[in-house]
């Protein structure tokens, strides 16, 4: 439990300012400002895809075992809420977002950072059993953090103000910091093979190019790819057919934020039990499965009550129930996928590996956010929940053409 609570602390310590610029900012994007330079905003997070080319730098640098993480981390998350407290100095406002937008970069550029660590460290703490209850935590932590962000500072600057928010926001981060700061956890994983060549005796960038030379590299690509678009074309635009709906911005952030929230830990605990009982693939096609339903749902909801033709929103009790079957499903899937990730890392080379499929799934999301403004203007919020959909039924037929078996994992060579 110390273990799991200390992931847990980071996973929620990286989520809450990344929840915050990409819900809560294209919320106030959306008010004024049309879908395509909403999709492209996402672009401010391309550190997150970027994040590979720090994998080698922490299994080299930071890979002593729980200690050598701590090292990297905590001066990470130190600059983090440094850049949140000069944010809030800046006093931006729903005119003046400019300085959101360059925050954004910045944030995310530290918290991937971080997250590459924090990555590691969770593989190095946790065994083969425990990877399904450590999955759960590092969806439901992290997916708790952004709706947080994305919700509850959202209400924060309603009620307090921008400043007073990312005050608040850097001090959550700072005291979320504190259990990895405290904890002394040396507890590891089960040792590397013998046959592993040393992370450290490897240079980073062929570090890197090892985990492409493996001999399942590309069907674990394909497997993500699968998994994730379908998901990544109807994320982007969700909050604005909220926003379209007609709700203020405080339903949102209840909608979305509050309800959301707890769903989304519900379901990644939902998803960790799941992948001990059923077993990995079966969890995972199940999940996958979910998912898809998630995203059909908007569709049946969008043909229910077309917003052109009924401007006024319906009960709200119906956004409750929506934001909640959205986050359930989409935690565990998250949950289900994050363990299975865990799993296909070699020992020598945990945060590269686990790094590279984290970076493949921000790819495929960026992409995916990037594509629905468009789709979105080619067509309407329907089309593209309706080209999300059929995405999204690729996700368990991707996961059972493209498995892989543990055994015919690669050492690092």
């Amino acid at each position: 439990m110390r273990r799991l609570g200390v992931l847990a602390s980071l996973y929620l310590a990286q989520g809450l300012p990344f929840g915050f610029f990409s819900h809560a900012v294209p919320v106030l994007l959306n008010r004024s400002h049309p879908p395509q330079i909403v999709g492209l905003s996402s672009l401010l997070a391309i550190p997150w895809a970027l994040k590979f080319l720090i994998g080698p730098y922490v299994d080299r640098v930071g890979g002593g075992g729980p200690r050598g993480r701590r090292r990297v981390i905590l001066p990470l998350q130190a600059l983090t809420v440094s850049a949140l407290v000069v944010l809030g100095l800046t006093r931006p406002s729903e005119d003046h977002l400019t300085p959101l937008l360059v925050g954004f970069f910045i944030v995310s550029l530290f918290s991937a950072a971080q997250d590459v660590a924090t990555d590691a460290l969770a593989i190095d703490l946790l065994d083969e059993k425990e990877r399904g209850r450590g999955g759960a935590v590092q969806a439901g932590a992290y997916r708790a953090g952004m709706i947080a962000g994305g919700g509850g500072i959202l209400a924060a600057i309603a009620y307090l103000g921008f400043r007073e928010a990312f005050f608040l926001m850097a001090l959550i981060v700072a005291l979320a910091s504190v259990p990895a700061l405290v904890s002394r956890e040396t507890r590891l994983a089960p040792p590397a093979r013998a046959t592993d060549a040393p992370a450290s005796t490897v240079r980073g960038r062929a570090l890197l190019s090892t985990f492409f030379r493996r001999a399942d590299a590309w069907r674990i690509v394909a497997m993500l790819v699968c998994f994730k678009l379908g998901d990544a074309l109807c994320a982007g635009m969700v909050t604005r057919w909220f926003v379209k709906q007609g709700l203020s911005t405080a339903d949102v952030a209840t909608t979305r934020g509050l309800a959301g929230g707890a769903a989304a830990i519900a379901g990644a605990l939902l998803g960790g039990y799941l992948y001990r009982a059923l077993g990995r693939k079966p969890s995972l096609i199940v999940c996958a499965a979910l998912q898809a339903g998630a995203i059909a749902m908007y569709v049946t909801l969008d043909a229910a009550h077309p917003i052109l033709i009924q401007p006024q929103p319906m009960p709200i009790w119906i956004y409750y129930g929506a934001s909640v079957v959205e986050h359930v499903f989409g935690g565990a899937a998250t949950a289900v996928l994050f363990a299975r990730m865990m799993d296909l890392c070699r020992d020598e080379a945990r945060a590269t590996d686990f790094t590279v499929q984290s970076c493949i799934l921000v790819a495929v999301t960026g992409l995916g956010l990037l594509a629905s403004g468009f789709v979105v203007k080619a067509t309407t919020l329907s089309g593209l929940f309706v080209v999300a959909t059929l995405a999204g039924i690729v996700a368990p037929v991707g996961v059972k053409l493209f498995w892989v078996e543990p055994r015919r994992i690669d050492p690092v060579v």
